[in-house]
């Protein structure tokens, strides 16, 4: 789960200069650690995110390119 206190704390360091992007970010289906709906609820907000910050994104991705690819 992406707590508001990890989107707070994402969102306070795009305020460092020498920030150049997002990452790494994305989808990991090899472990299941997570549920998949919930992963990709939080891709989805860091991708926003990133968007609107202007940022590119380093994504990290496992057994999950096509949801990846969608998003």
């Amino acid at each position: 789960m992406f707590t508001p206190e990890a989107e707070k704390t994402l969102i306070s360091n795009l305020n460092y200069e020498r920030l150049v992007a997002v990452g790494e970010i994305g989808l990991d289906y090899y472990y299941d650690n997570a549920p998949r709906q919930n992963q990709r609820e939080v891709f989805e907000r860091q991708m926003e995110i990133a968007g609107q910050a202007g940022l590119p994104v380093e994504i990290h991705t496992r057994e999950a390119d096509d949801d990846c690819g969608r998003i």
